[in-house]
């Protein structure tokens, strides 16, 4: 299964990524998005050639959903958690 995390910087203003796993488990898919999250804001950060400033990481609270072929699953697995 795909998972889409969304991440807030502002109204209006988000990114996505994604990750796939097997599990449904709800504590063992945190785990991932947190992981997850966390590597891509050491990407960023570690990209400061690409910002005139340093970076502003994404609010602490993250959406997770269930992904298919590109769009959200209807009645899928959805669950906000904190990434820092």
């Amino acid at each position: 299964m795909e998972f889409q995390v969304k991440q807030t910087f502002g109204p209006e203003n988000f990114a996505w990524i994604y990750f796939e796993s097997e599990s449904r488990d709800i504590e063992t898919l945190k785990a991932i998005a947190v992981s997850e999250m966390k590597k891509d804001w050491e990407k960023v950060k570690s990209s400061k050639s690409l910002y005139l400033l340093d970076p502003v990481p994404p609010m602490a609270t993250i959406t997770v959903a269930e992904y298919a072929r590109g769009k959200k699953v209807k009645n899928g697995i959805t669950f906000k958690t904190n990434w820092r």
